[in-house]
């Protein structure tokens, strides 16, 4: 198995079970784009073959300044993959604390949360900022939200909550 192949193995089970195994790769700022489209390429295969479905793309730095501030030649993109995707019209309601936790902005949680932000709110899909946290494998952020009494979406339905 070739080391992209490995990281994109890497990279699926961090996407499922919301953590990286092993060591973490000191070499993914040195990926050159094709190799990094190479991984992801391989990545959306796997999600695929569990049932996941590409909906749509995503592009982003479109902008010559921007593209140029991270010595990009060309406009990046991704595949969105259905169930990972709102539906249309679903209205989003982020509060800045579901903003920084989604983030992994730990130091902004926890302003937040002394200015007396509520840590279990919930959006319209009855995700929290634990949720966001724990999906986008930011430890230290859902370790601080649990410690004030962050719970999950799934654990306050639950209890009825």
């Amino acid at each position: 198995m070739s080391f992209l192949e490995t990281l994109a193995d890497k990279f699926f089970h961090a996407f499922y079970q919301k953590d990286w195994p092993g060591e973490k790769e000191s070499t993914l700022d040195k990926l050159f784009i094709a190799e990094a489209y190479e991984v992801q390429d391989c990545v959306a295969q796997k999600r695929m073959g569990v049932g996941e479905s590409v909906v749509g793309y995503k592009v982003g730095c479109t902008s010559a300044a921007i593209r140029s501030q991270f010595g990009l030649k060309e406009a990046i993109c991704g595949r969105l993959f259905h169930p990972h995707v709102q539906e249309e019209g679903v209205r989003l309601d982020w509060t800045p604390l579901l903003w920084a936790a989604c983030q992994g902005h730990k130091e902004v949680v926890e302003l937040l949360i002394a200015k007396g932000a509520d840590v279990n709110a919930k959006m319209m899909d009855g995700k929290t900022p634990l949720d966001y946290a724990v999906h986008f494998i930011y430890t230290k952020t859902a370790d601080l939200l649990r410690k004030h009494g962050g719970k999950t979406g799934e654990e306050l339905k639950a209890e009825g909550k």
